[in-house]
């Protein structure tokens, strides 16, 4: 089901139930982190510390703790993820985040 973030560049968002798979589909080969915006999902709509990385072909399970950060825009409140370079599935990287549904804002019909 297509998820509450509009198609991007950088790829889509799906959502069911209280989980948000964003899909990562090109990347920017120049940089060692990406940067990734999620218009419409604030930072306190999910948990912070709660998340996977999944890949297509296979679990990702060689990451560390610095390859994906969850910052939050000063300005705007919005989600950012800055994600490292070695989670980078040429296929598809796929980061799992859990939605704070005590705070999630309706607009993201969940």
């Amino acid at each position: 089901r297509g998820g509450p973030v509009p198609p991007q560049t950088w790829g889509v968002t799906t959502h069911r139930n209280d989980t948000l798979w964003v899909h990562i589909l090109e990347w920017n080969d120049s940089l060692d982190f990406y940067h990734i915006g999620l218009p419409g999902v604030k930072y306190d709509d999910v948990i912070a510390n709660q998340f996977e990385i999944e890949s297509c072909l296979e679990p990702l399970c060689r990451y560390s703790e610095g390859d994906l950060i969850l910052l939050k825009d000063p300005e705007t409140e919005l989600l950012e993820l800055k994600i490292s370079q070695n989670l980078r599935d040429d296929c598809d990287t796929i980061v799992r985040l859990t939605f704070n549904t005590a705070r999630t804002n309706s607009k993201l019909e969940l």
